[in-house]
């Protein structure tokens, strides 16, 4: 019998306080954003059938730096988006923020998309590109890799799930349609795993077990990243901008060719990383004139400024 009361003694109190946490959720306001709709409905509206139509952003409080509050409500006379992505080709092929070197040119504001490994489809492109630009972004920075449809002998380096030559051309018309510039990553140096991880270029890796980052020195590594970039390129005719990617050079310095280049160059790592990312620059601006390029800067930060502004007398860095 003490038992069977205890048990029924612990259930009662369990049931209290489910009863107790129910009744908290039940009387607390629902969350309303300002002018009234709600957030839940906001939600749903994005995901629903007509969400190929733009919705009016939220308003939010923007600093000075960030864009003035008429940008955070919206951009009054801009057209309504177009149902159909063929229509894009009605749309200005020089969206806002396209890079300028006016020095008072706006900022692009840009959502980086890591494509690979589970690239979203093309309707979901069609639905959350319009969101990032209510959101005031003006740019979309696509690091493909292996999601890129590479042909010839490079094709060994797509996904079974890449997207295809006129899917890239639907991306492209997509993020048009709202107003956003496209901005491919093609990565030349580091994060190179799903190229380097293929048997024929396994002789290229800086270090022989790790697939991560390319030997600049070995035989094939500026024909294979020029090789790339050029197929990307192609497939991106009227991006003004590149990102060449060069970040998280694992491993540099450590296979023995590069050991040998610092042996006789004073044990600079710095400019040997300059030297191949500047091959490369060299590259990319002789073969379409005026493209910008982008690269992240974590490698750059361990580099003395006078290397970074080529005082070393044998390189000058552009």
């Amino acid at each position: 019998m003490p038992a069977t009361r205890l048990s029924m003694l612990l259930r009662l109190l369990v049931m209290t306080l489910v009863v107790v946490v129910v009744v908290k959720l039940l009387s607390q306001p629902r969350q309303v954003v300002p002018g009234g709709k709600m957030n839940r409905a906001t939600i749903h509206r994005f995901w629903n059938k007509n969400s190929g139509k733009e919705q009016e952003p939220q308003k939010q409080d923007a600093s000075p730096a960030e864009g003035s509050p008429q940008e955070a409500k919206g951009r009054p006379g801009q057209p309504e988006r177009p149902e159909r992505p063929e229509e894009a080709e009605k749309l200005p092929l020089a969206p806002r923020g396209l890079p300028s070197h006016d020095p008072n040119a706006p900022p692009l504001k840009v959502v980086h998309l890591d494509l690979k490994g589970a690239a979203p489809k093309l309707k979901y492109l069609e639905q959350i590109f319009p969101l990032f630009s209510s959101l005031g972004a003006t740019g979309v920075l696509l690091e493909y890799e292996d999601m890129f449809p590479y042909e010839g002998e490079l094709k060994v380096l797509r996904s079974p799930y890449a997207y295809s030559a006129e899917d890239i051309k639907t991306i492209l018309n997509l993020a048009k349609l709202s107003k956003l510039q496209v901005i491919p990553l093609v990565q030349v140096f580091g994060h190179l795993e799903f190229v380097l991880k293929h048997g024929q270029y396994t002789a290229l890796r800086e270090v022989g077990d790790f697939p991560n980052s390319l030997n600049p020195h070995a035989p094939g590594s500026q024909t294979l990243i020029q090789t790339m970039v050029t197929q990307v390129l192609d497939q991106h005719p009227d991006c003004p901008w590149l990102h060449i990617g060069a970040d998280e050079v694992f491993g540099l310095g450590e296979s023995q060719d590069s050991k040998n280049w610092l042996h006789s160059h004073k044990g600079d790592k710095g400019k040997m990383y300059l030297d191949h990312v500047v091959a490369v620059a060299r590259f990319i601006i002789e073969k379409r004139p005026g493209i910008r390029l982008l690269m992240w800067d974590d490698m750059m930060r361990k580099i003395s400024v006078s290397i970074l502004k080529g005082r070393d007398g044998n390189c000058t860095h552009t």
